[in-house]
């Protein structure tokens, strides 16, 4: 094959991931796998909703990529604003938000915030008391320390929260036309958005039957922070399809640009996706996880999203593997979705197992 994929470890890896339907770990998925620019899998099995209608999955499905939305979103937003020198990796979160210069946060910068080791929780029901974003900021401006200042990684969502109000000080933009802006419209990108709408909508993955809510979200974001901040959000929000996805991270692989179209430098990248922090199993880049299954080499760089989507791009074997599932439809109470982690692990050993060159 030209992708320098074995076709039968392939097969092999989308059998995993129809066992996953078929065991009820998700209703249905949608798969891409890209090595040497070339898609060497590029599927769609069983349903995008099941209740209160059925819905078979397509390949042209839009999915709530839940935490996906911190390093496609925010922290390429971040790395380009500091490119364009509106901010830097050392400046305080206290130069764009009052409250900040006090205390244990006076010493908080953006890189801490990357990295998810600010100090701040990792994250609190903030929808059952705040009810616009401002409500959300001063929460969060008034929470306590719940550890020391770049001791540790607490993987959350409150810093990319505070990340997405420093986005928009900075940029007169809210984060939706931000991100269309700046990387969106430049890659073509036209199925990502924040809120979709119209046909958006319609193409739109079911999530979970929500309590809160009193119905099935479809098109709606399913994360409830997100949803009470009014869906734009710096740690959640964002909807796209799996093609979308594969031009972003081709970029990515690119180091930064794709066909005539640059959204970021070189060393921008290679600053983004090498380690920074490093506390036991977990290491984190900026705005990206590095790997925790010893299945992917260890240069690779990837995140995960609660609704059930990931991606992982390995620059050593010049691939990357998107897999989108609807893991908490009908709900998250499913104990069959918690199996995800097994899935995948067992689905990416075969992808990189079918490298022949």
């Amino acid at each position: 094959m030209e992708a320098g994929l074995n076709s039968e470890k392939l097969l092999k890896a989308l059998n995993v991931l129809e066992g996953g339907v078929r065991d009820g770990v998700y209703p249905g998925f949608v798969v891409l796998v890209a090595r040497k620019a070339v898609v060497a899998l590029y599927e769609a099995r069983g349903y995008a909703q099941l209740i209160p209608e059925v819905r078979s999955m397509t390949k042209e499905a839009v999915f709530d990529l839940a935490s996906l939305t911190k390093p496609i979103c925010t922290a390429t937003l971040t790395l380009k604003m500091v490119e364009k020198g509106l901010l830097s990796l050392e400046s305080h979160v206290s130069e764009f938000l009052s409250g900040w210069d006090r205390g244990w946060r006076k010493n908080v910068r953006i890189r801490h915030l990357l990295t998810h080791s600010s100090g701040l929780p990792a994250w609190l029901p903030l929808y059952k008391t705040c009810k616009c974003k401002d409500e959300f900021l001063n929460a969060i401006t008034q929470l306590d320390c719940e550890y020391e200042l770049g001791s540790k990684i607490l993987y959350g969502d409150l810093g990319f929260i505070l990340l997405g109000f420093i986005l928009e000080k900075v940029s007169g933009l809210n984060i939706d036309e931000l991100s269309k802006n700046e990387i969106f419209k430049p890659l073509k990108m036209s199925k990502t958005t924040f809120k979709p709408t119209g046909l958006l909508k319609a193409e739109a993955v079911a999530t979970e039957n929500c309590p809160w809510r009193g119905k099935v979200l479809v098109g709606g974001v399913h994360d409830e922070n997100a949803y009470a901040m009014g869906g734009v959000t710096g740690h959640a929000g964002l909807f796209s399809t799996s093609y979308d996805l594969a031009v972003f991270s081709q970029m990515m692989l690119n180091r930064g640009f794709y066909g005539s179209v640059r959204v970021l430098r070189d060393e921008t990248v290679e600053e983004a996706v090498r380690v920074w922090v490093e506390n036991g199993s977990k290491r984190f880049g900026l705005g990206w996880a590095k790997p925790l299954e010893s299945t992917l080499p260890q240069d690779s760089y990837g995140h995960t999203g609660f609704t059930g989507t990931s991606i992982w791009i390995s620059p050593k074997l010049n691939l990357f593997v998107i897999l989108l599932t609807n893991r908490i439809h009908p709900s998250r109470d499913n104990p069959a979705c918690k199996r995800i982690i097994d899935v995948r692990t067992a689905f990416h050993r075969l992808i990189v197992e079918a490298v022949v060159d």
